[in-house]
């Protein structure tokens, strides 16, 4: 992978000192699919900042302050300039002006960032560091990392630790020599939480922590119910430890140990609000709450129109955000309240991808 710069325009502003601010502050990362147009939605005033246009995008990922743009040739790295410093018993929270912090060259996979790194997996399987810190100067600054054992399916950051999953499910680290930890055959996805990675497995789930200094795998398979078709992505609200992801037209729920599913035929998109609650979306544009440790929905809102392209739920405290490319807007649902829709954000760029920065 290349590293290629950014130079400063008018729609691209580059990094700036940062402000502390008394409360988190939301802002969603917004991009247009074909052109890769890109703006940063505050939703506090409902003003966006452009970003640029950056060429085709196939996906957007994100980790709480940047967002991952996916082309063919590579990945763009934007800044949301909004973050959340979690302290374990207290947390401060911080903002910027959005910036365009730089660019991978090369076919990449998978971008996954969380403290002080960031994971970049390339198509062949080749895992290379990035210091995310420099993110927020405007530079991305790579260290390869020795993958002579196994080519990574997977790959995610806990704390300065390089985790990985190879094409035949074995769970190490990306050290040189690296550290067996587990296995997880068939990995779907892979996320880093407060203080623990888990990785989708085709039996379950992998959940990595670190007890007394070592790092400790932990297998939580399904059990006697199974889904039927494989895990897609994870969604899970940041600083949460719940994760849902669809399967075919089943919602699945990971709280702790427990897996729980519900039929939802036609579910295309799913986040977690709490411990047991869901919110999903179906190909009809219908926005569902389902709690399922009961196994019932809760709450039902006609909210896209069709066709619905590619939703996305963010989830944050007391609100949740979703995107709707088809009317150029952004819904903000005040979920606690019976999906109330609290207001609705008007955008420049088509928003086929969001991600939120802040949380």
């Amino acid at each position: 992978m290349l590293v290629t710069g950014c130079a400063t325009t008018a729609e691209a502003p580059q990094a700036a000192s940062p402000r502390e601010a008394q409360r988190p502050v939301t802002r969603l990362v917004l991009v247009e699919r074909q052109t890769g147009a890109g703006a940063v939605l505050d939703v506090a005033d409902s003003v966006e900042t452009g970003v640029g246009q950056h060429g085709r995008v196939d996906a957007l990922g994100g980790d709480g302050r940047y967002a991952y743009l996916h082309g063919d040739a590579g990945v763009t790295i934007l800044d949301g300039g909004a973050w959340t410093f979690d302290h374990g018993d207290h947390s401060h929270f911080y903002d910027a002006p959005p910036a365009v912090v730089g660019r991978l060259d090369g076919r990449v996979a998978a971008v996954r960032g969380s403290g002080a790194l960031a994971v970049a997996r390339s198509a062949d399987g080749a895992v290379t560091a990035l210091d995310r810190d420099a993110f927020a100067r405007g530079e991305v600054t790579l260290s390869s990392v020795a993958r002579d054992h196994q080519k990574a399916a997977a790959a995610v950051a806990l704390g300065t630790d390089l985790l990985t999953v190879g094409e035949r499910g074995i769970v190490s680290t990306a050290a040189a020599p690296p550290a067996v930890l587990g296995d997880c055959p068939e990995v779907t996805d892979a996320v880093a939480l407060r203080r623990s990675v888990v990785f989708g497995c085709r039996d379950g789930a992998t959940k990595i922590s670190r007890r007394s200094g070592a790092l400790v795998a932990e297998n939580i398979p399904f059990g006697s119910v199974r889904p039927r078709e494989p895990l897609g992505r994870f969604g899970f609200r940041r600083q949460g430890s719940s994760l849902a992801a669809v399967a075919g037209d089943e919602v699945w729920l990971l709280d702790g140990r427990r897996w729980v599913s519900m039929r939802l035929p036609g579910v295309v998109a799913v986040n977690t609000t709490d411990a047991t609650t869901v919110l999903a979306v179906t190909q009809d544009g219908v926005l569902h709450a389902l709690d399922m440790a009961a196994g019932v929905h809760t709450g039902r809102l006609e909210l896209l129109d069709a066709p619905v392209g590619t939703p996305v739920i963010e989830v944050g405290a007391g609100r949740a955000y979703v995107n709707d490319a088809t009317a150029r807007a952004v819904h903000e649902i005040d979920y606690a309240n019976g999906l109330r829709v609290e207001r609705t954000h008007r955008t420049s760029v088509i928003p086929d991808f969001l991600v939120a920065a802040g949380w």
